[in-house]
């Protein structure tokens, strides 16, 4: 084999081994990506979770707030219809 055959097949030799590790680095990229979505989905599903349980937390403690809340504003209400009753009935008197 002549000096530039040699050389053309060294050559060769080198640009497959550069191709060859490029294609290897972009393997494991795309693995490093893939396990990174990984993660991030398994982190999204838990914060998904977290949200709905916070979510029917609040939930309870507004049905809470609201049994809690219901004689008084009942209450004021009655309170507003006899005060506004009795503005009415002055009225009327004048």
């Amino acid at each position: 084999m002549s000096f530039f055959g040699l050389m053309t097949v060294k050559a060769h030799e080198a640009a497959m081994a550069v191709f060859i590790s490029d294609r290897a680095k972009a393997m494991v990229d795309a693995q490093q990506e893939r396990e990174t979505a990984g993660r991030l989905l398994g982190k999204n599903v838990a914060l998904r979770s977290e949200v709905a349980a916070l979510t029917a937390e609040l939930a309870t403690l507004k049905a809470e707030r609201d049994r809690r809340l219901a004689p008084l504003i009942a209450a004021n209400a009655e309170r507003a219809a006899a005060s506004a009753a009795k503005r009415a009935g002055k009225k009327e008197a004048v």
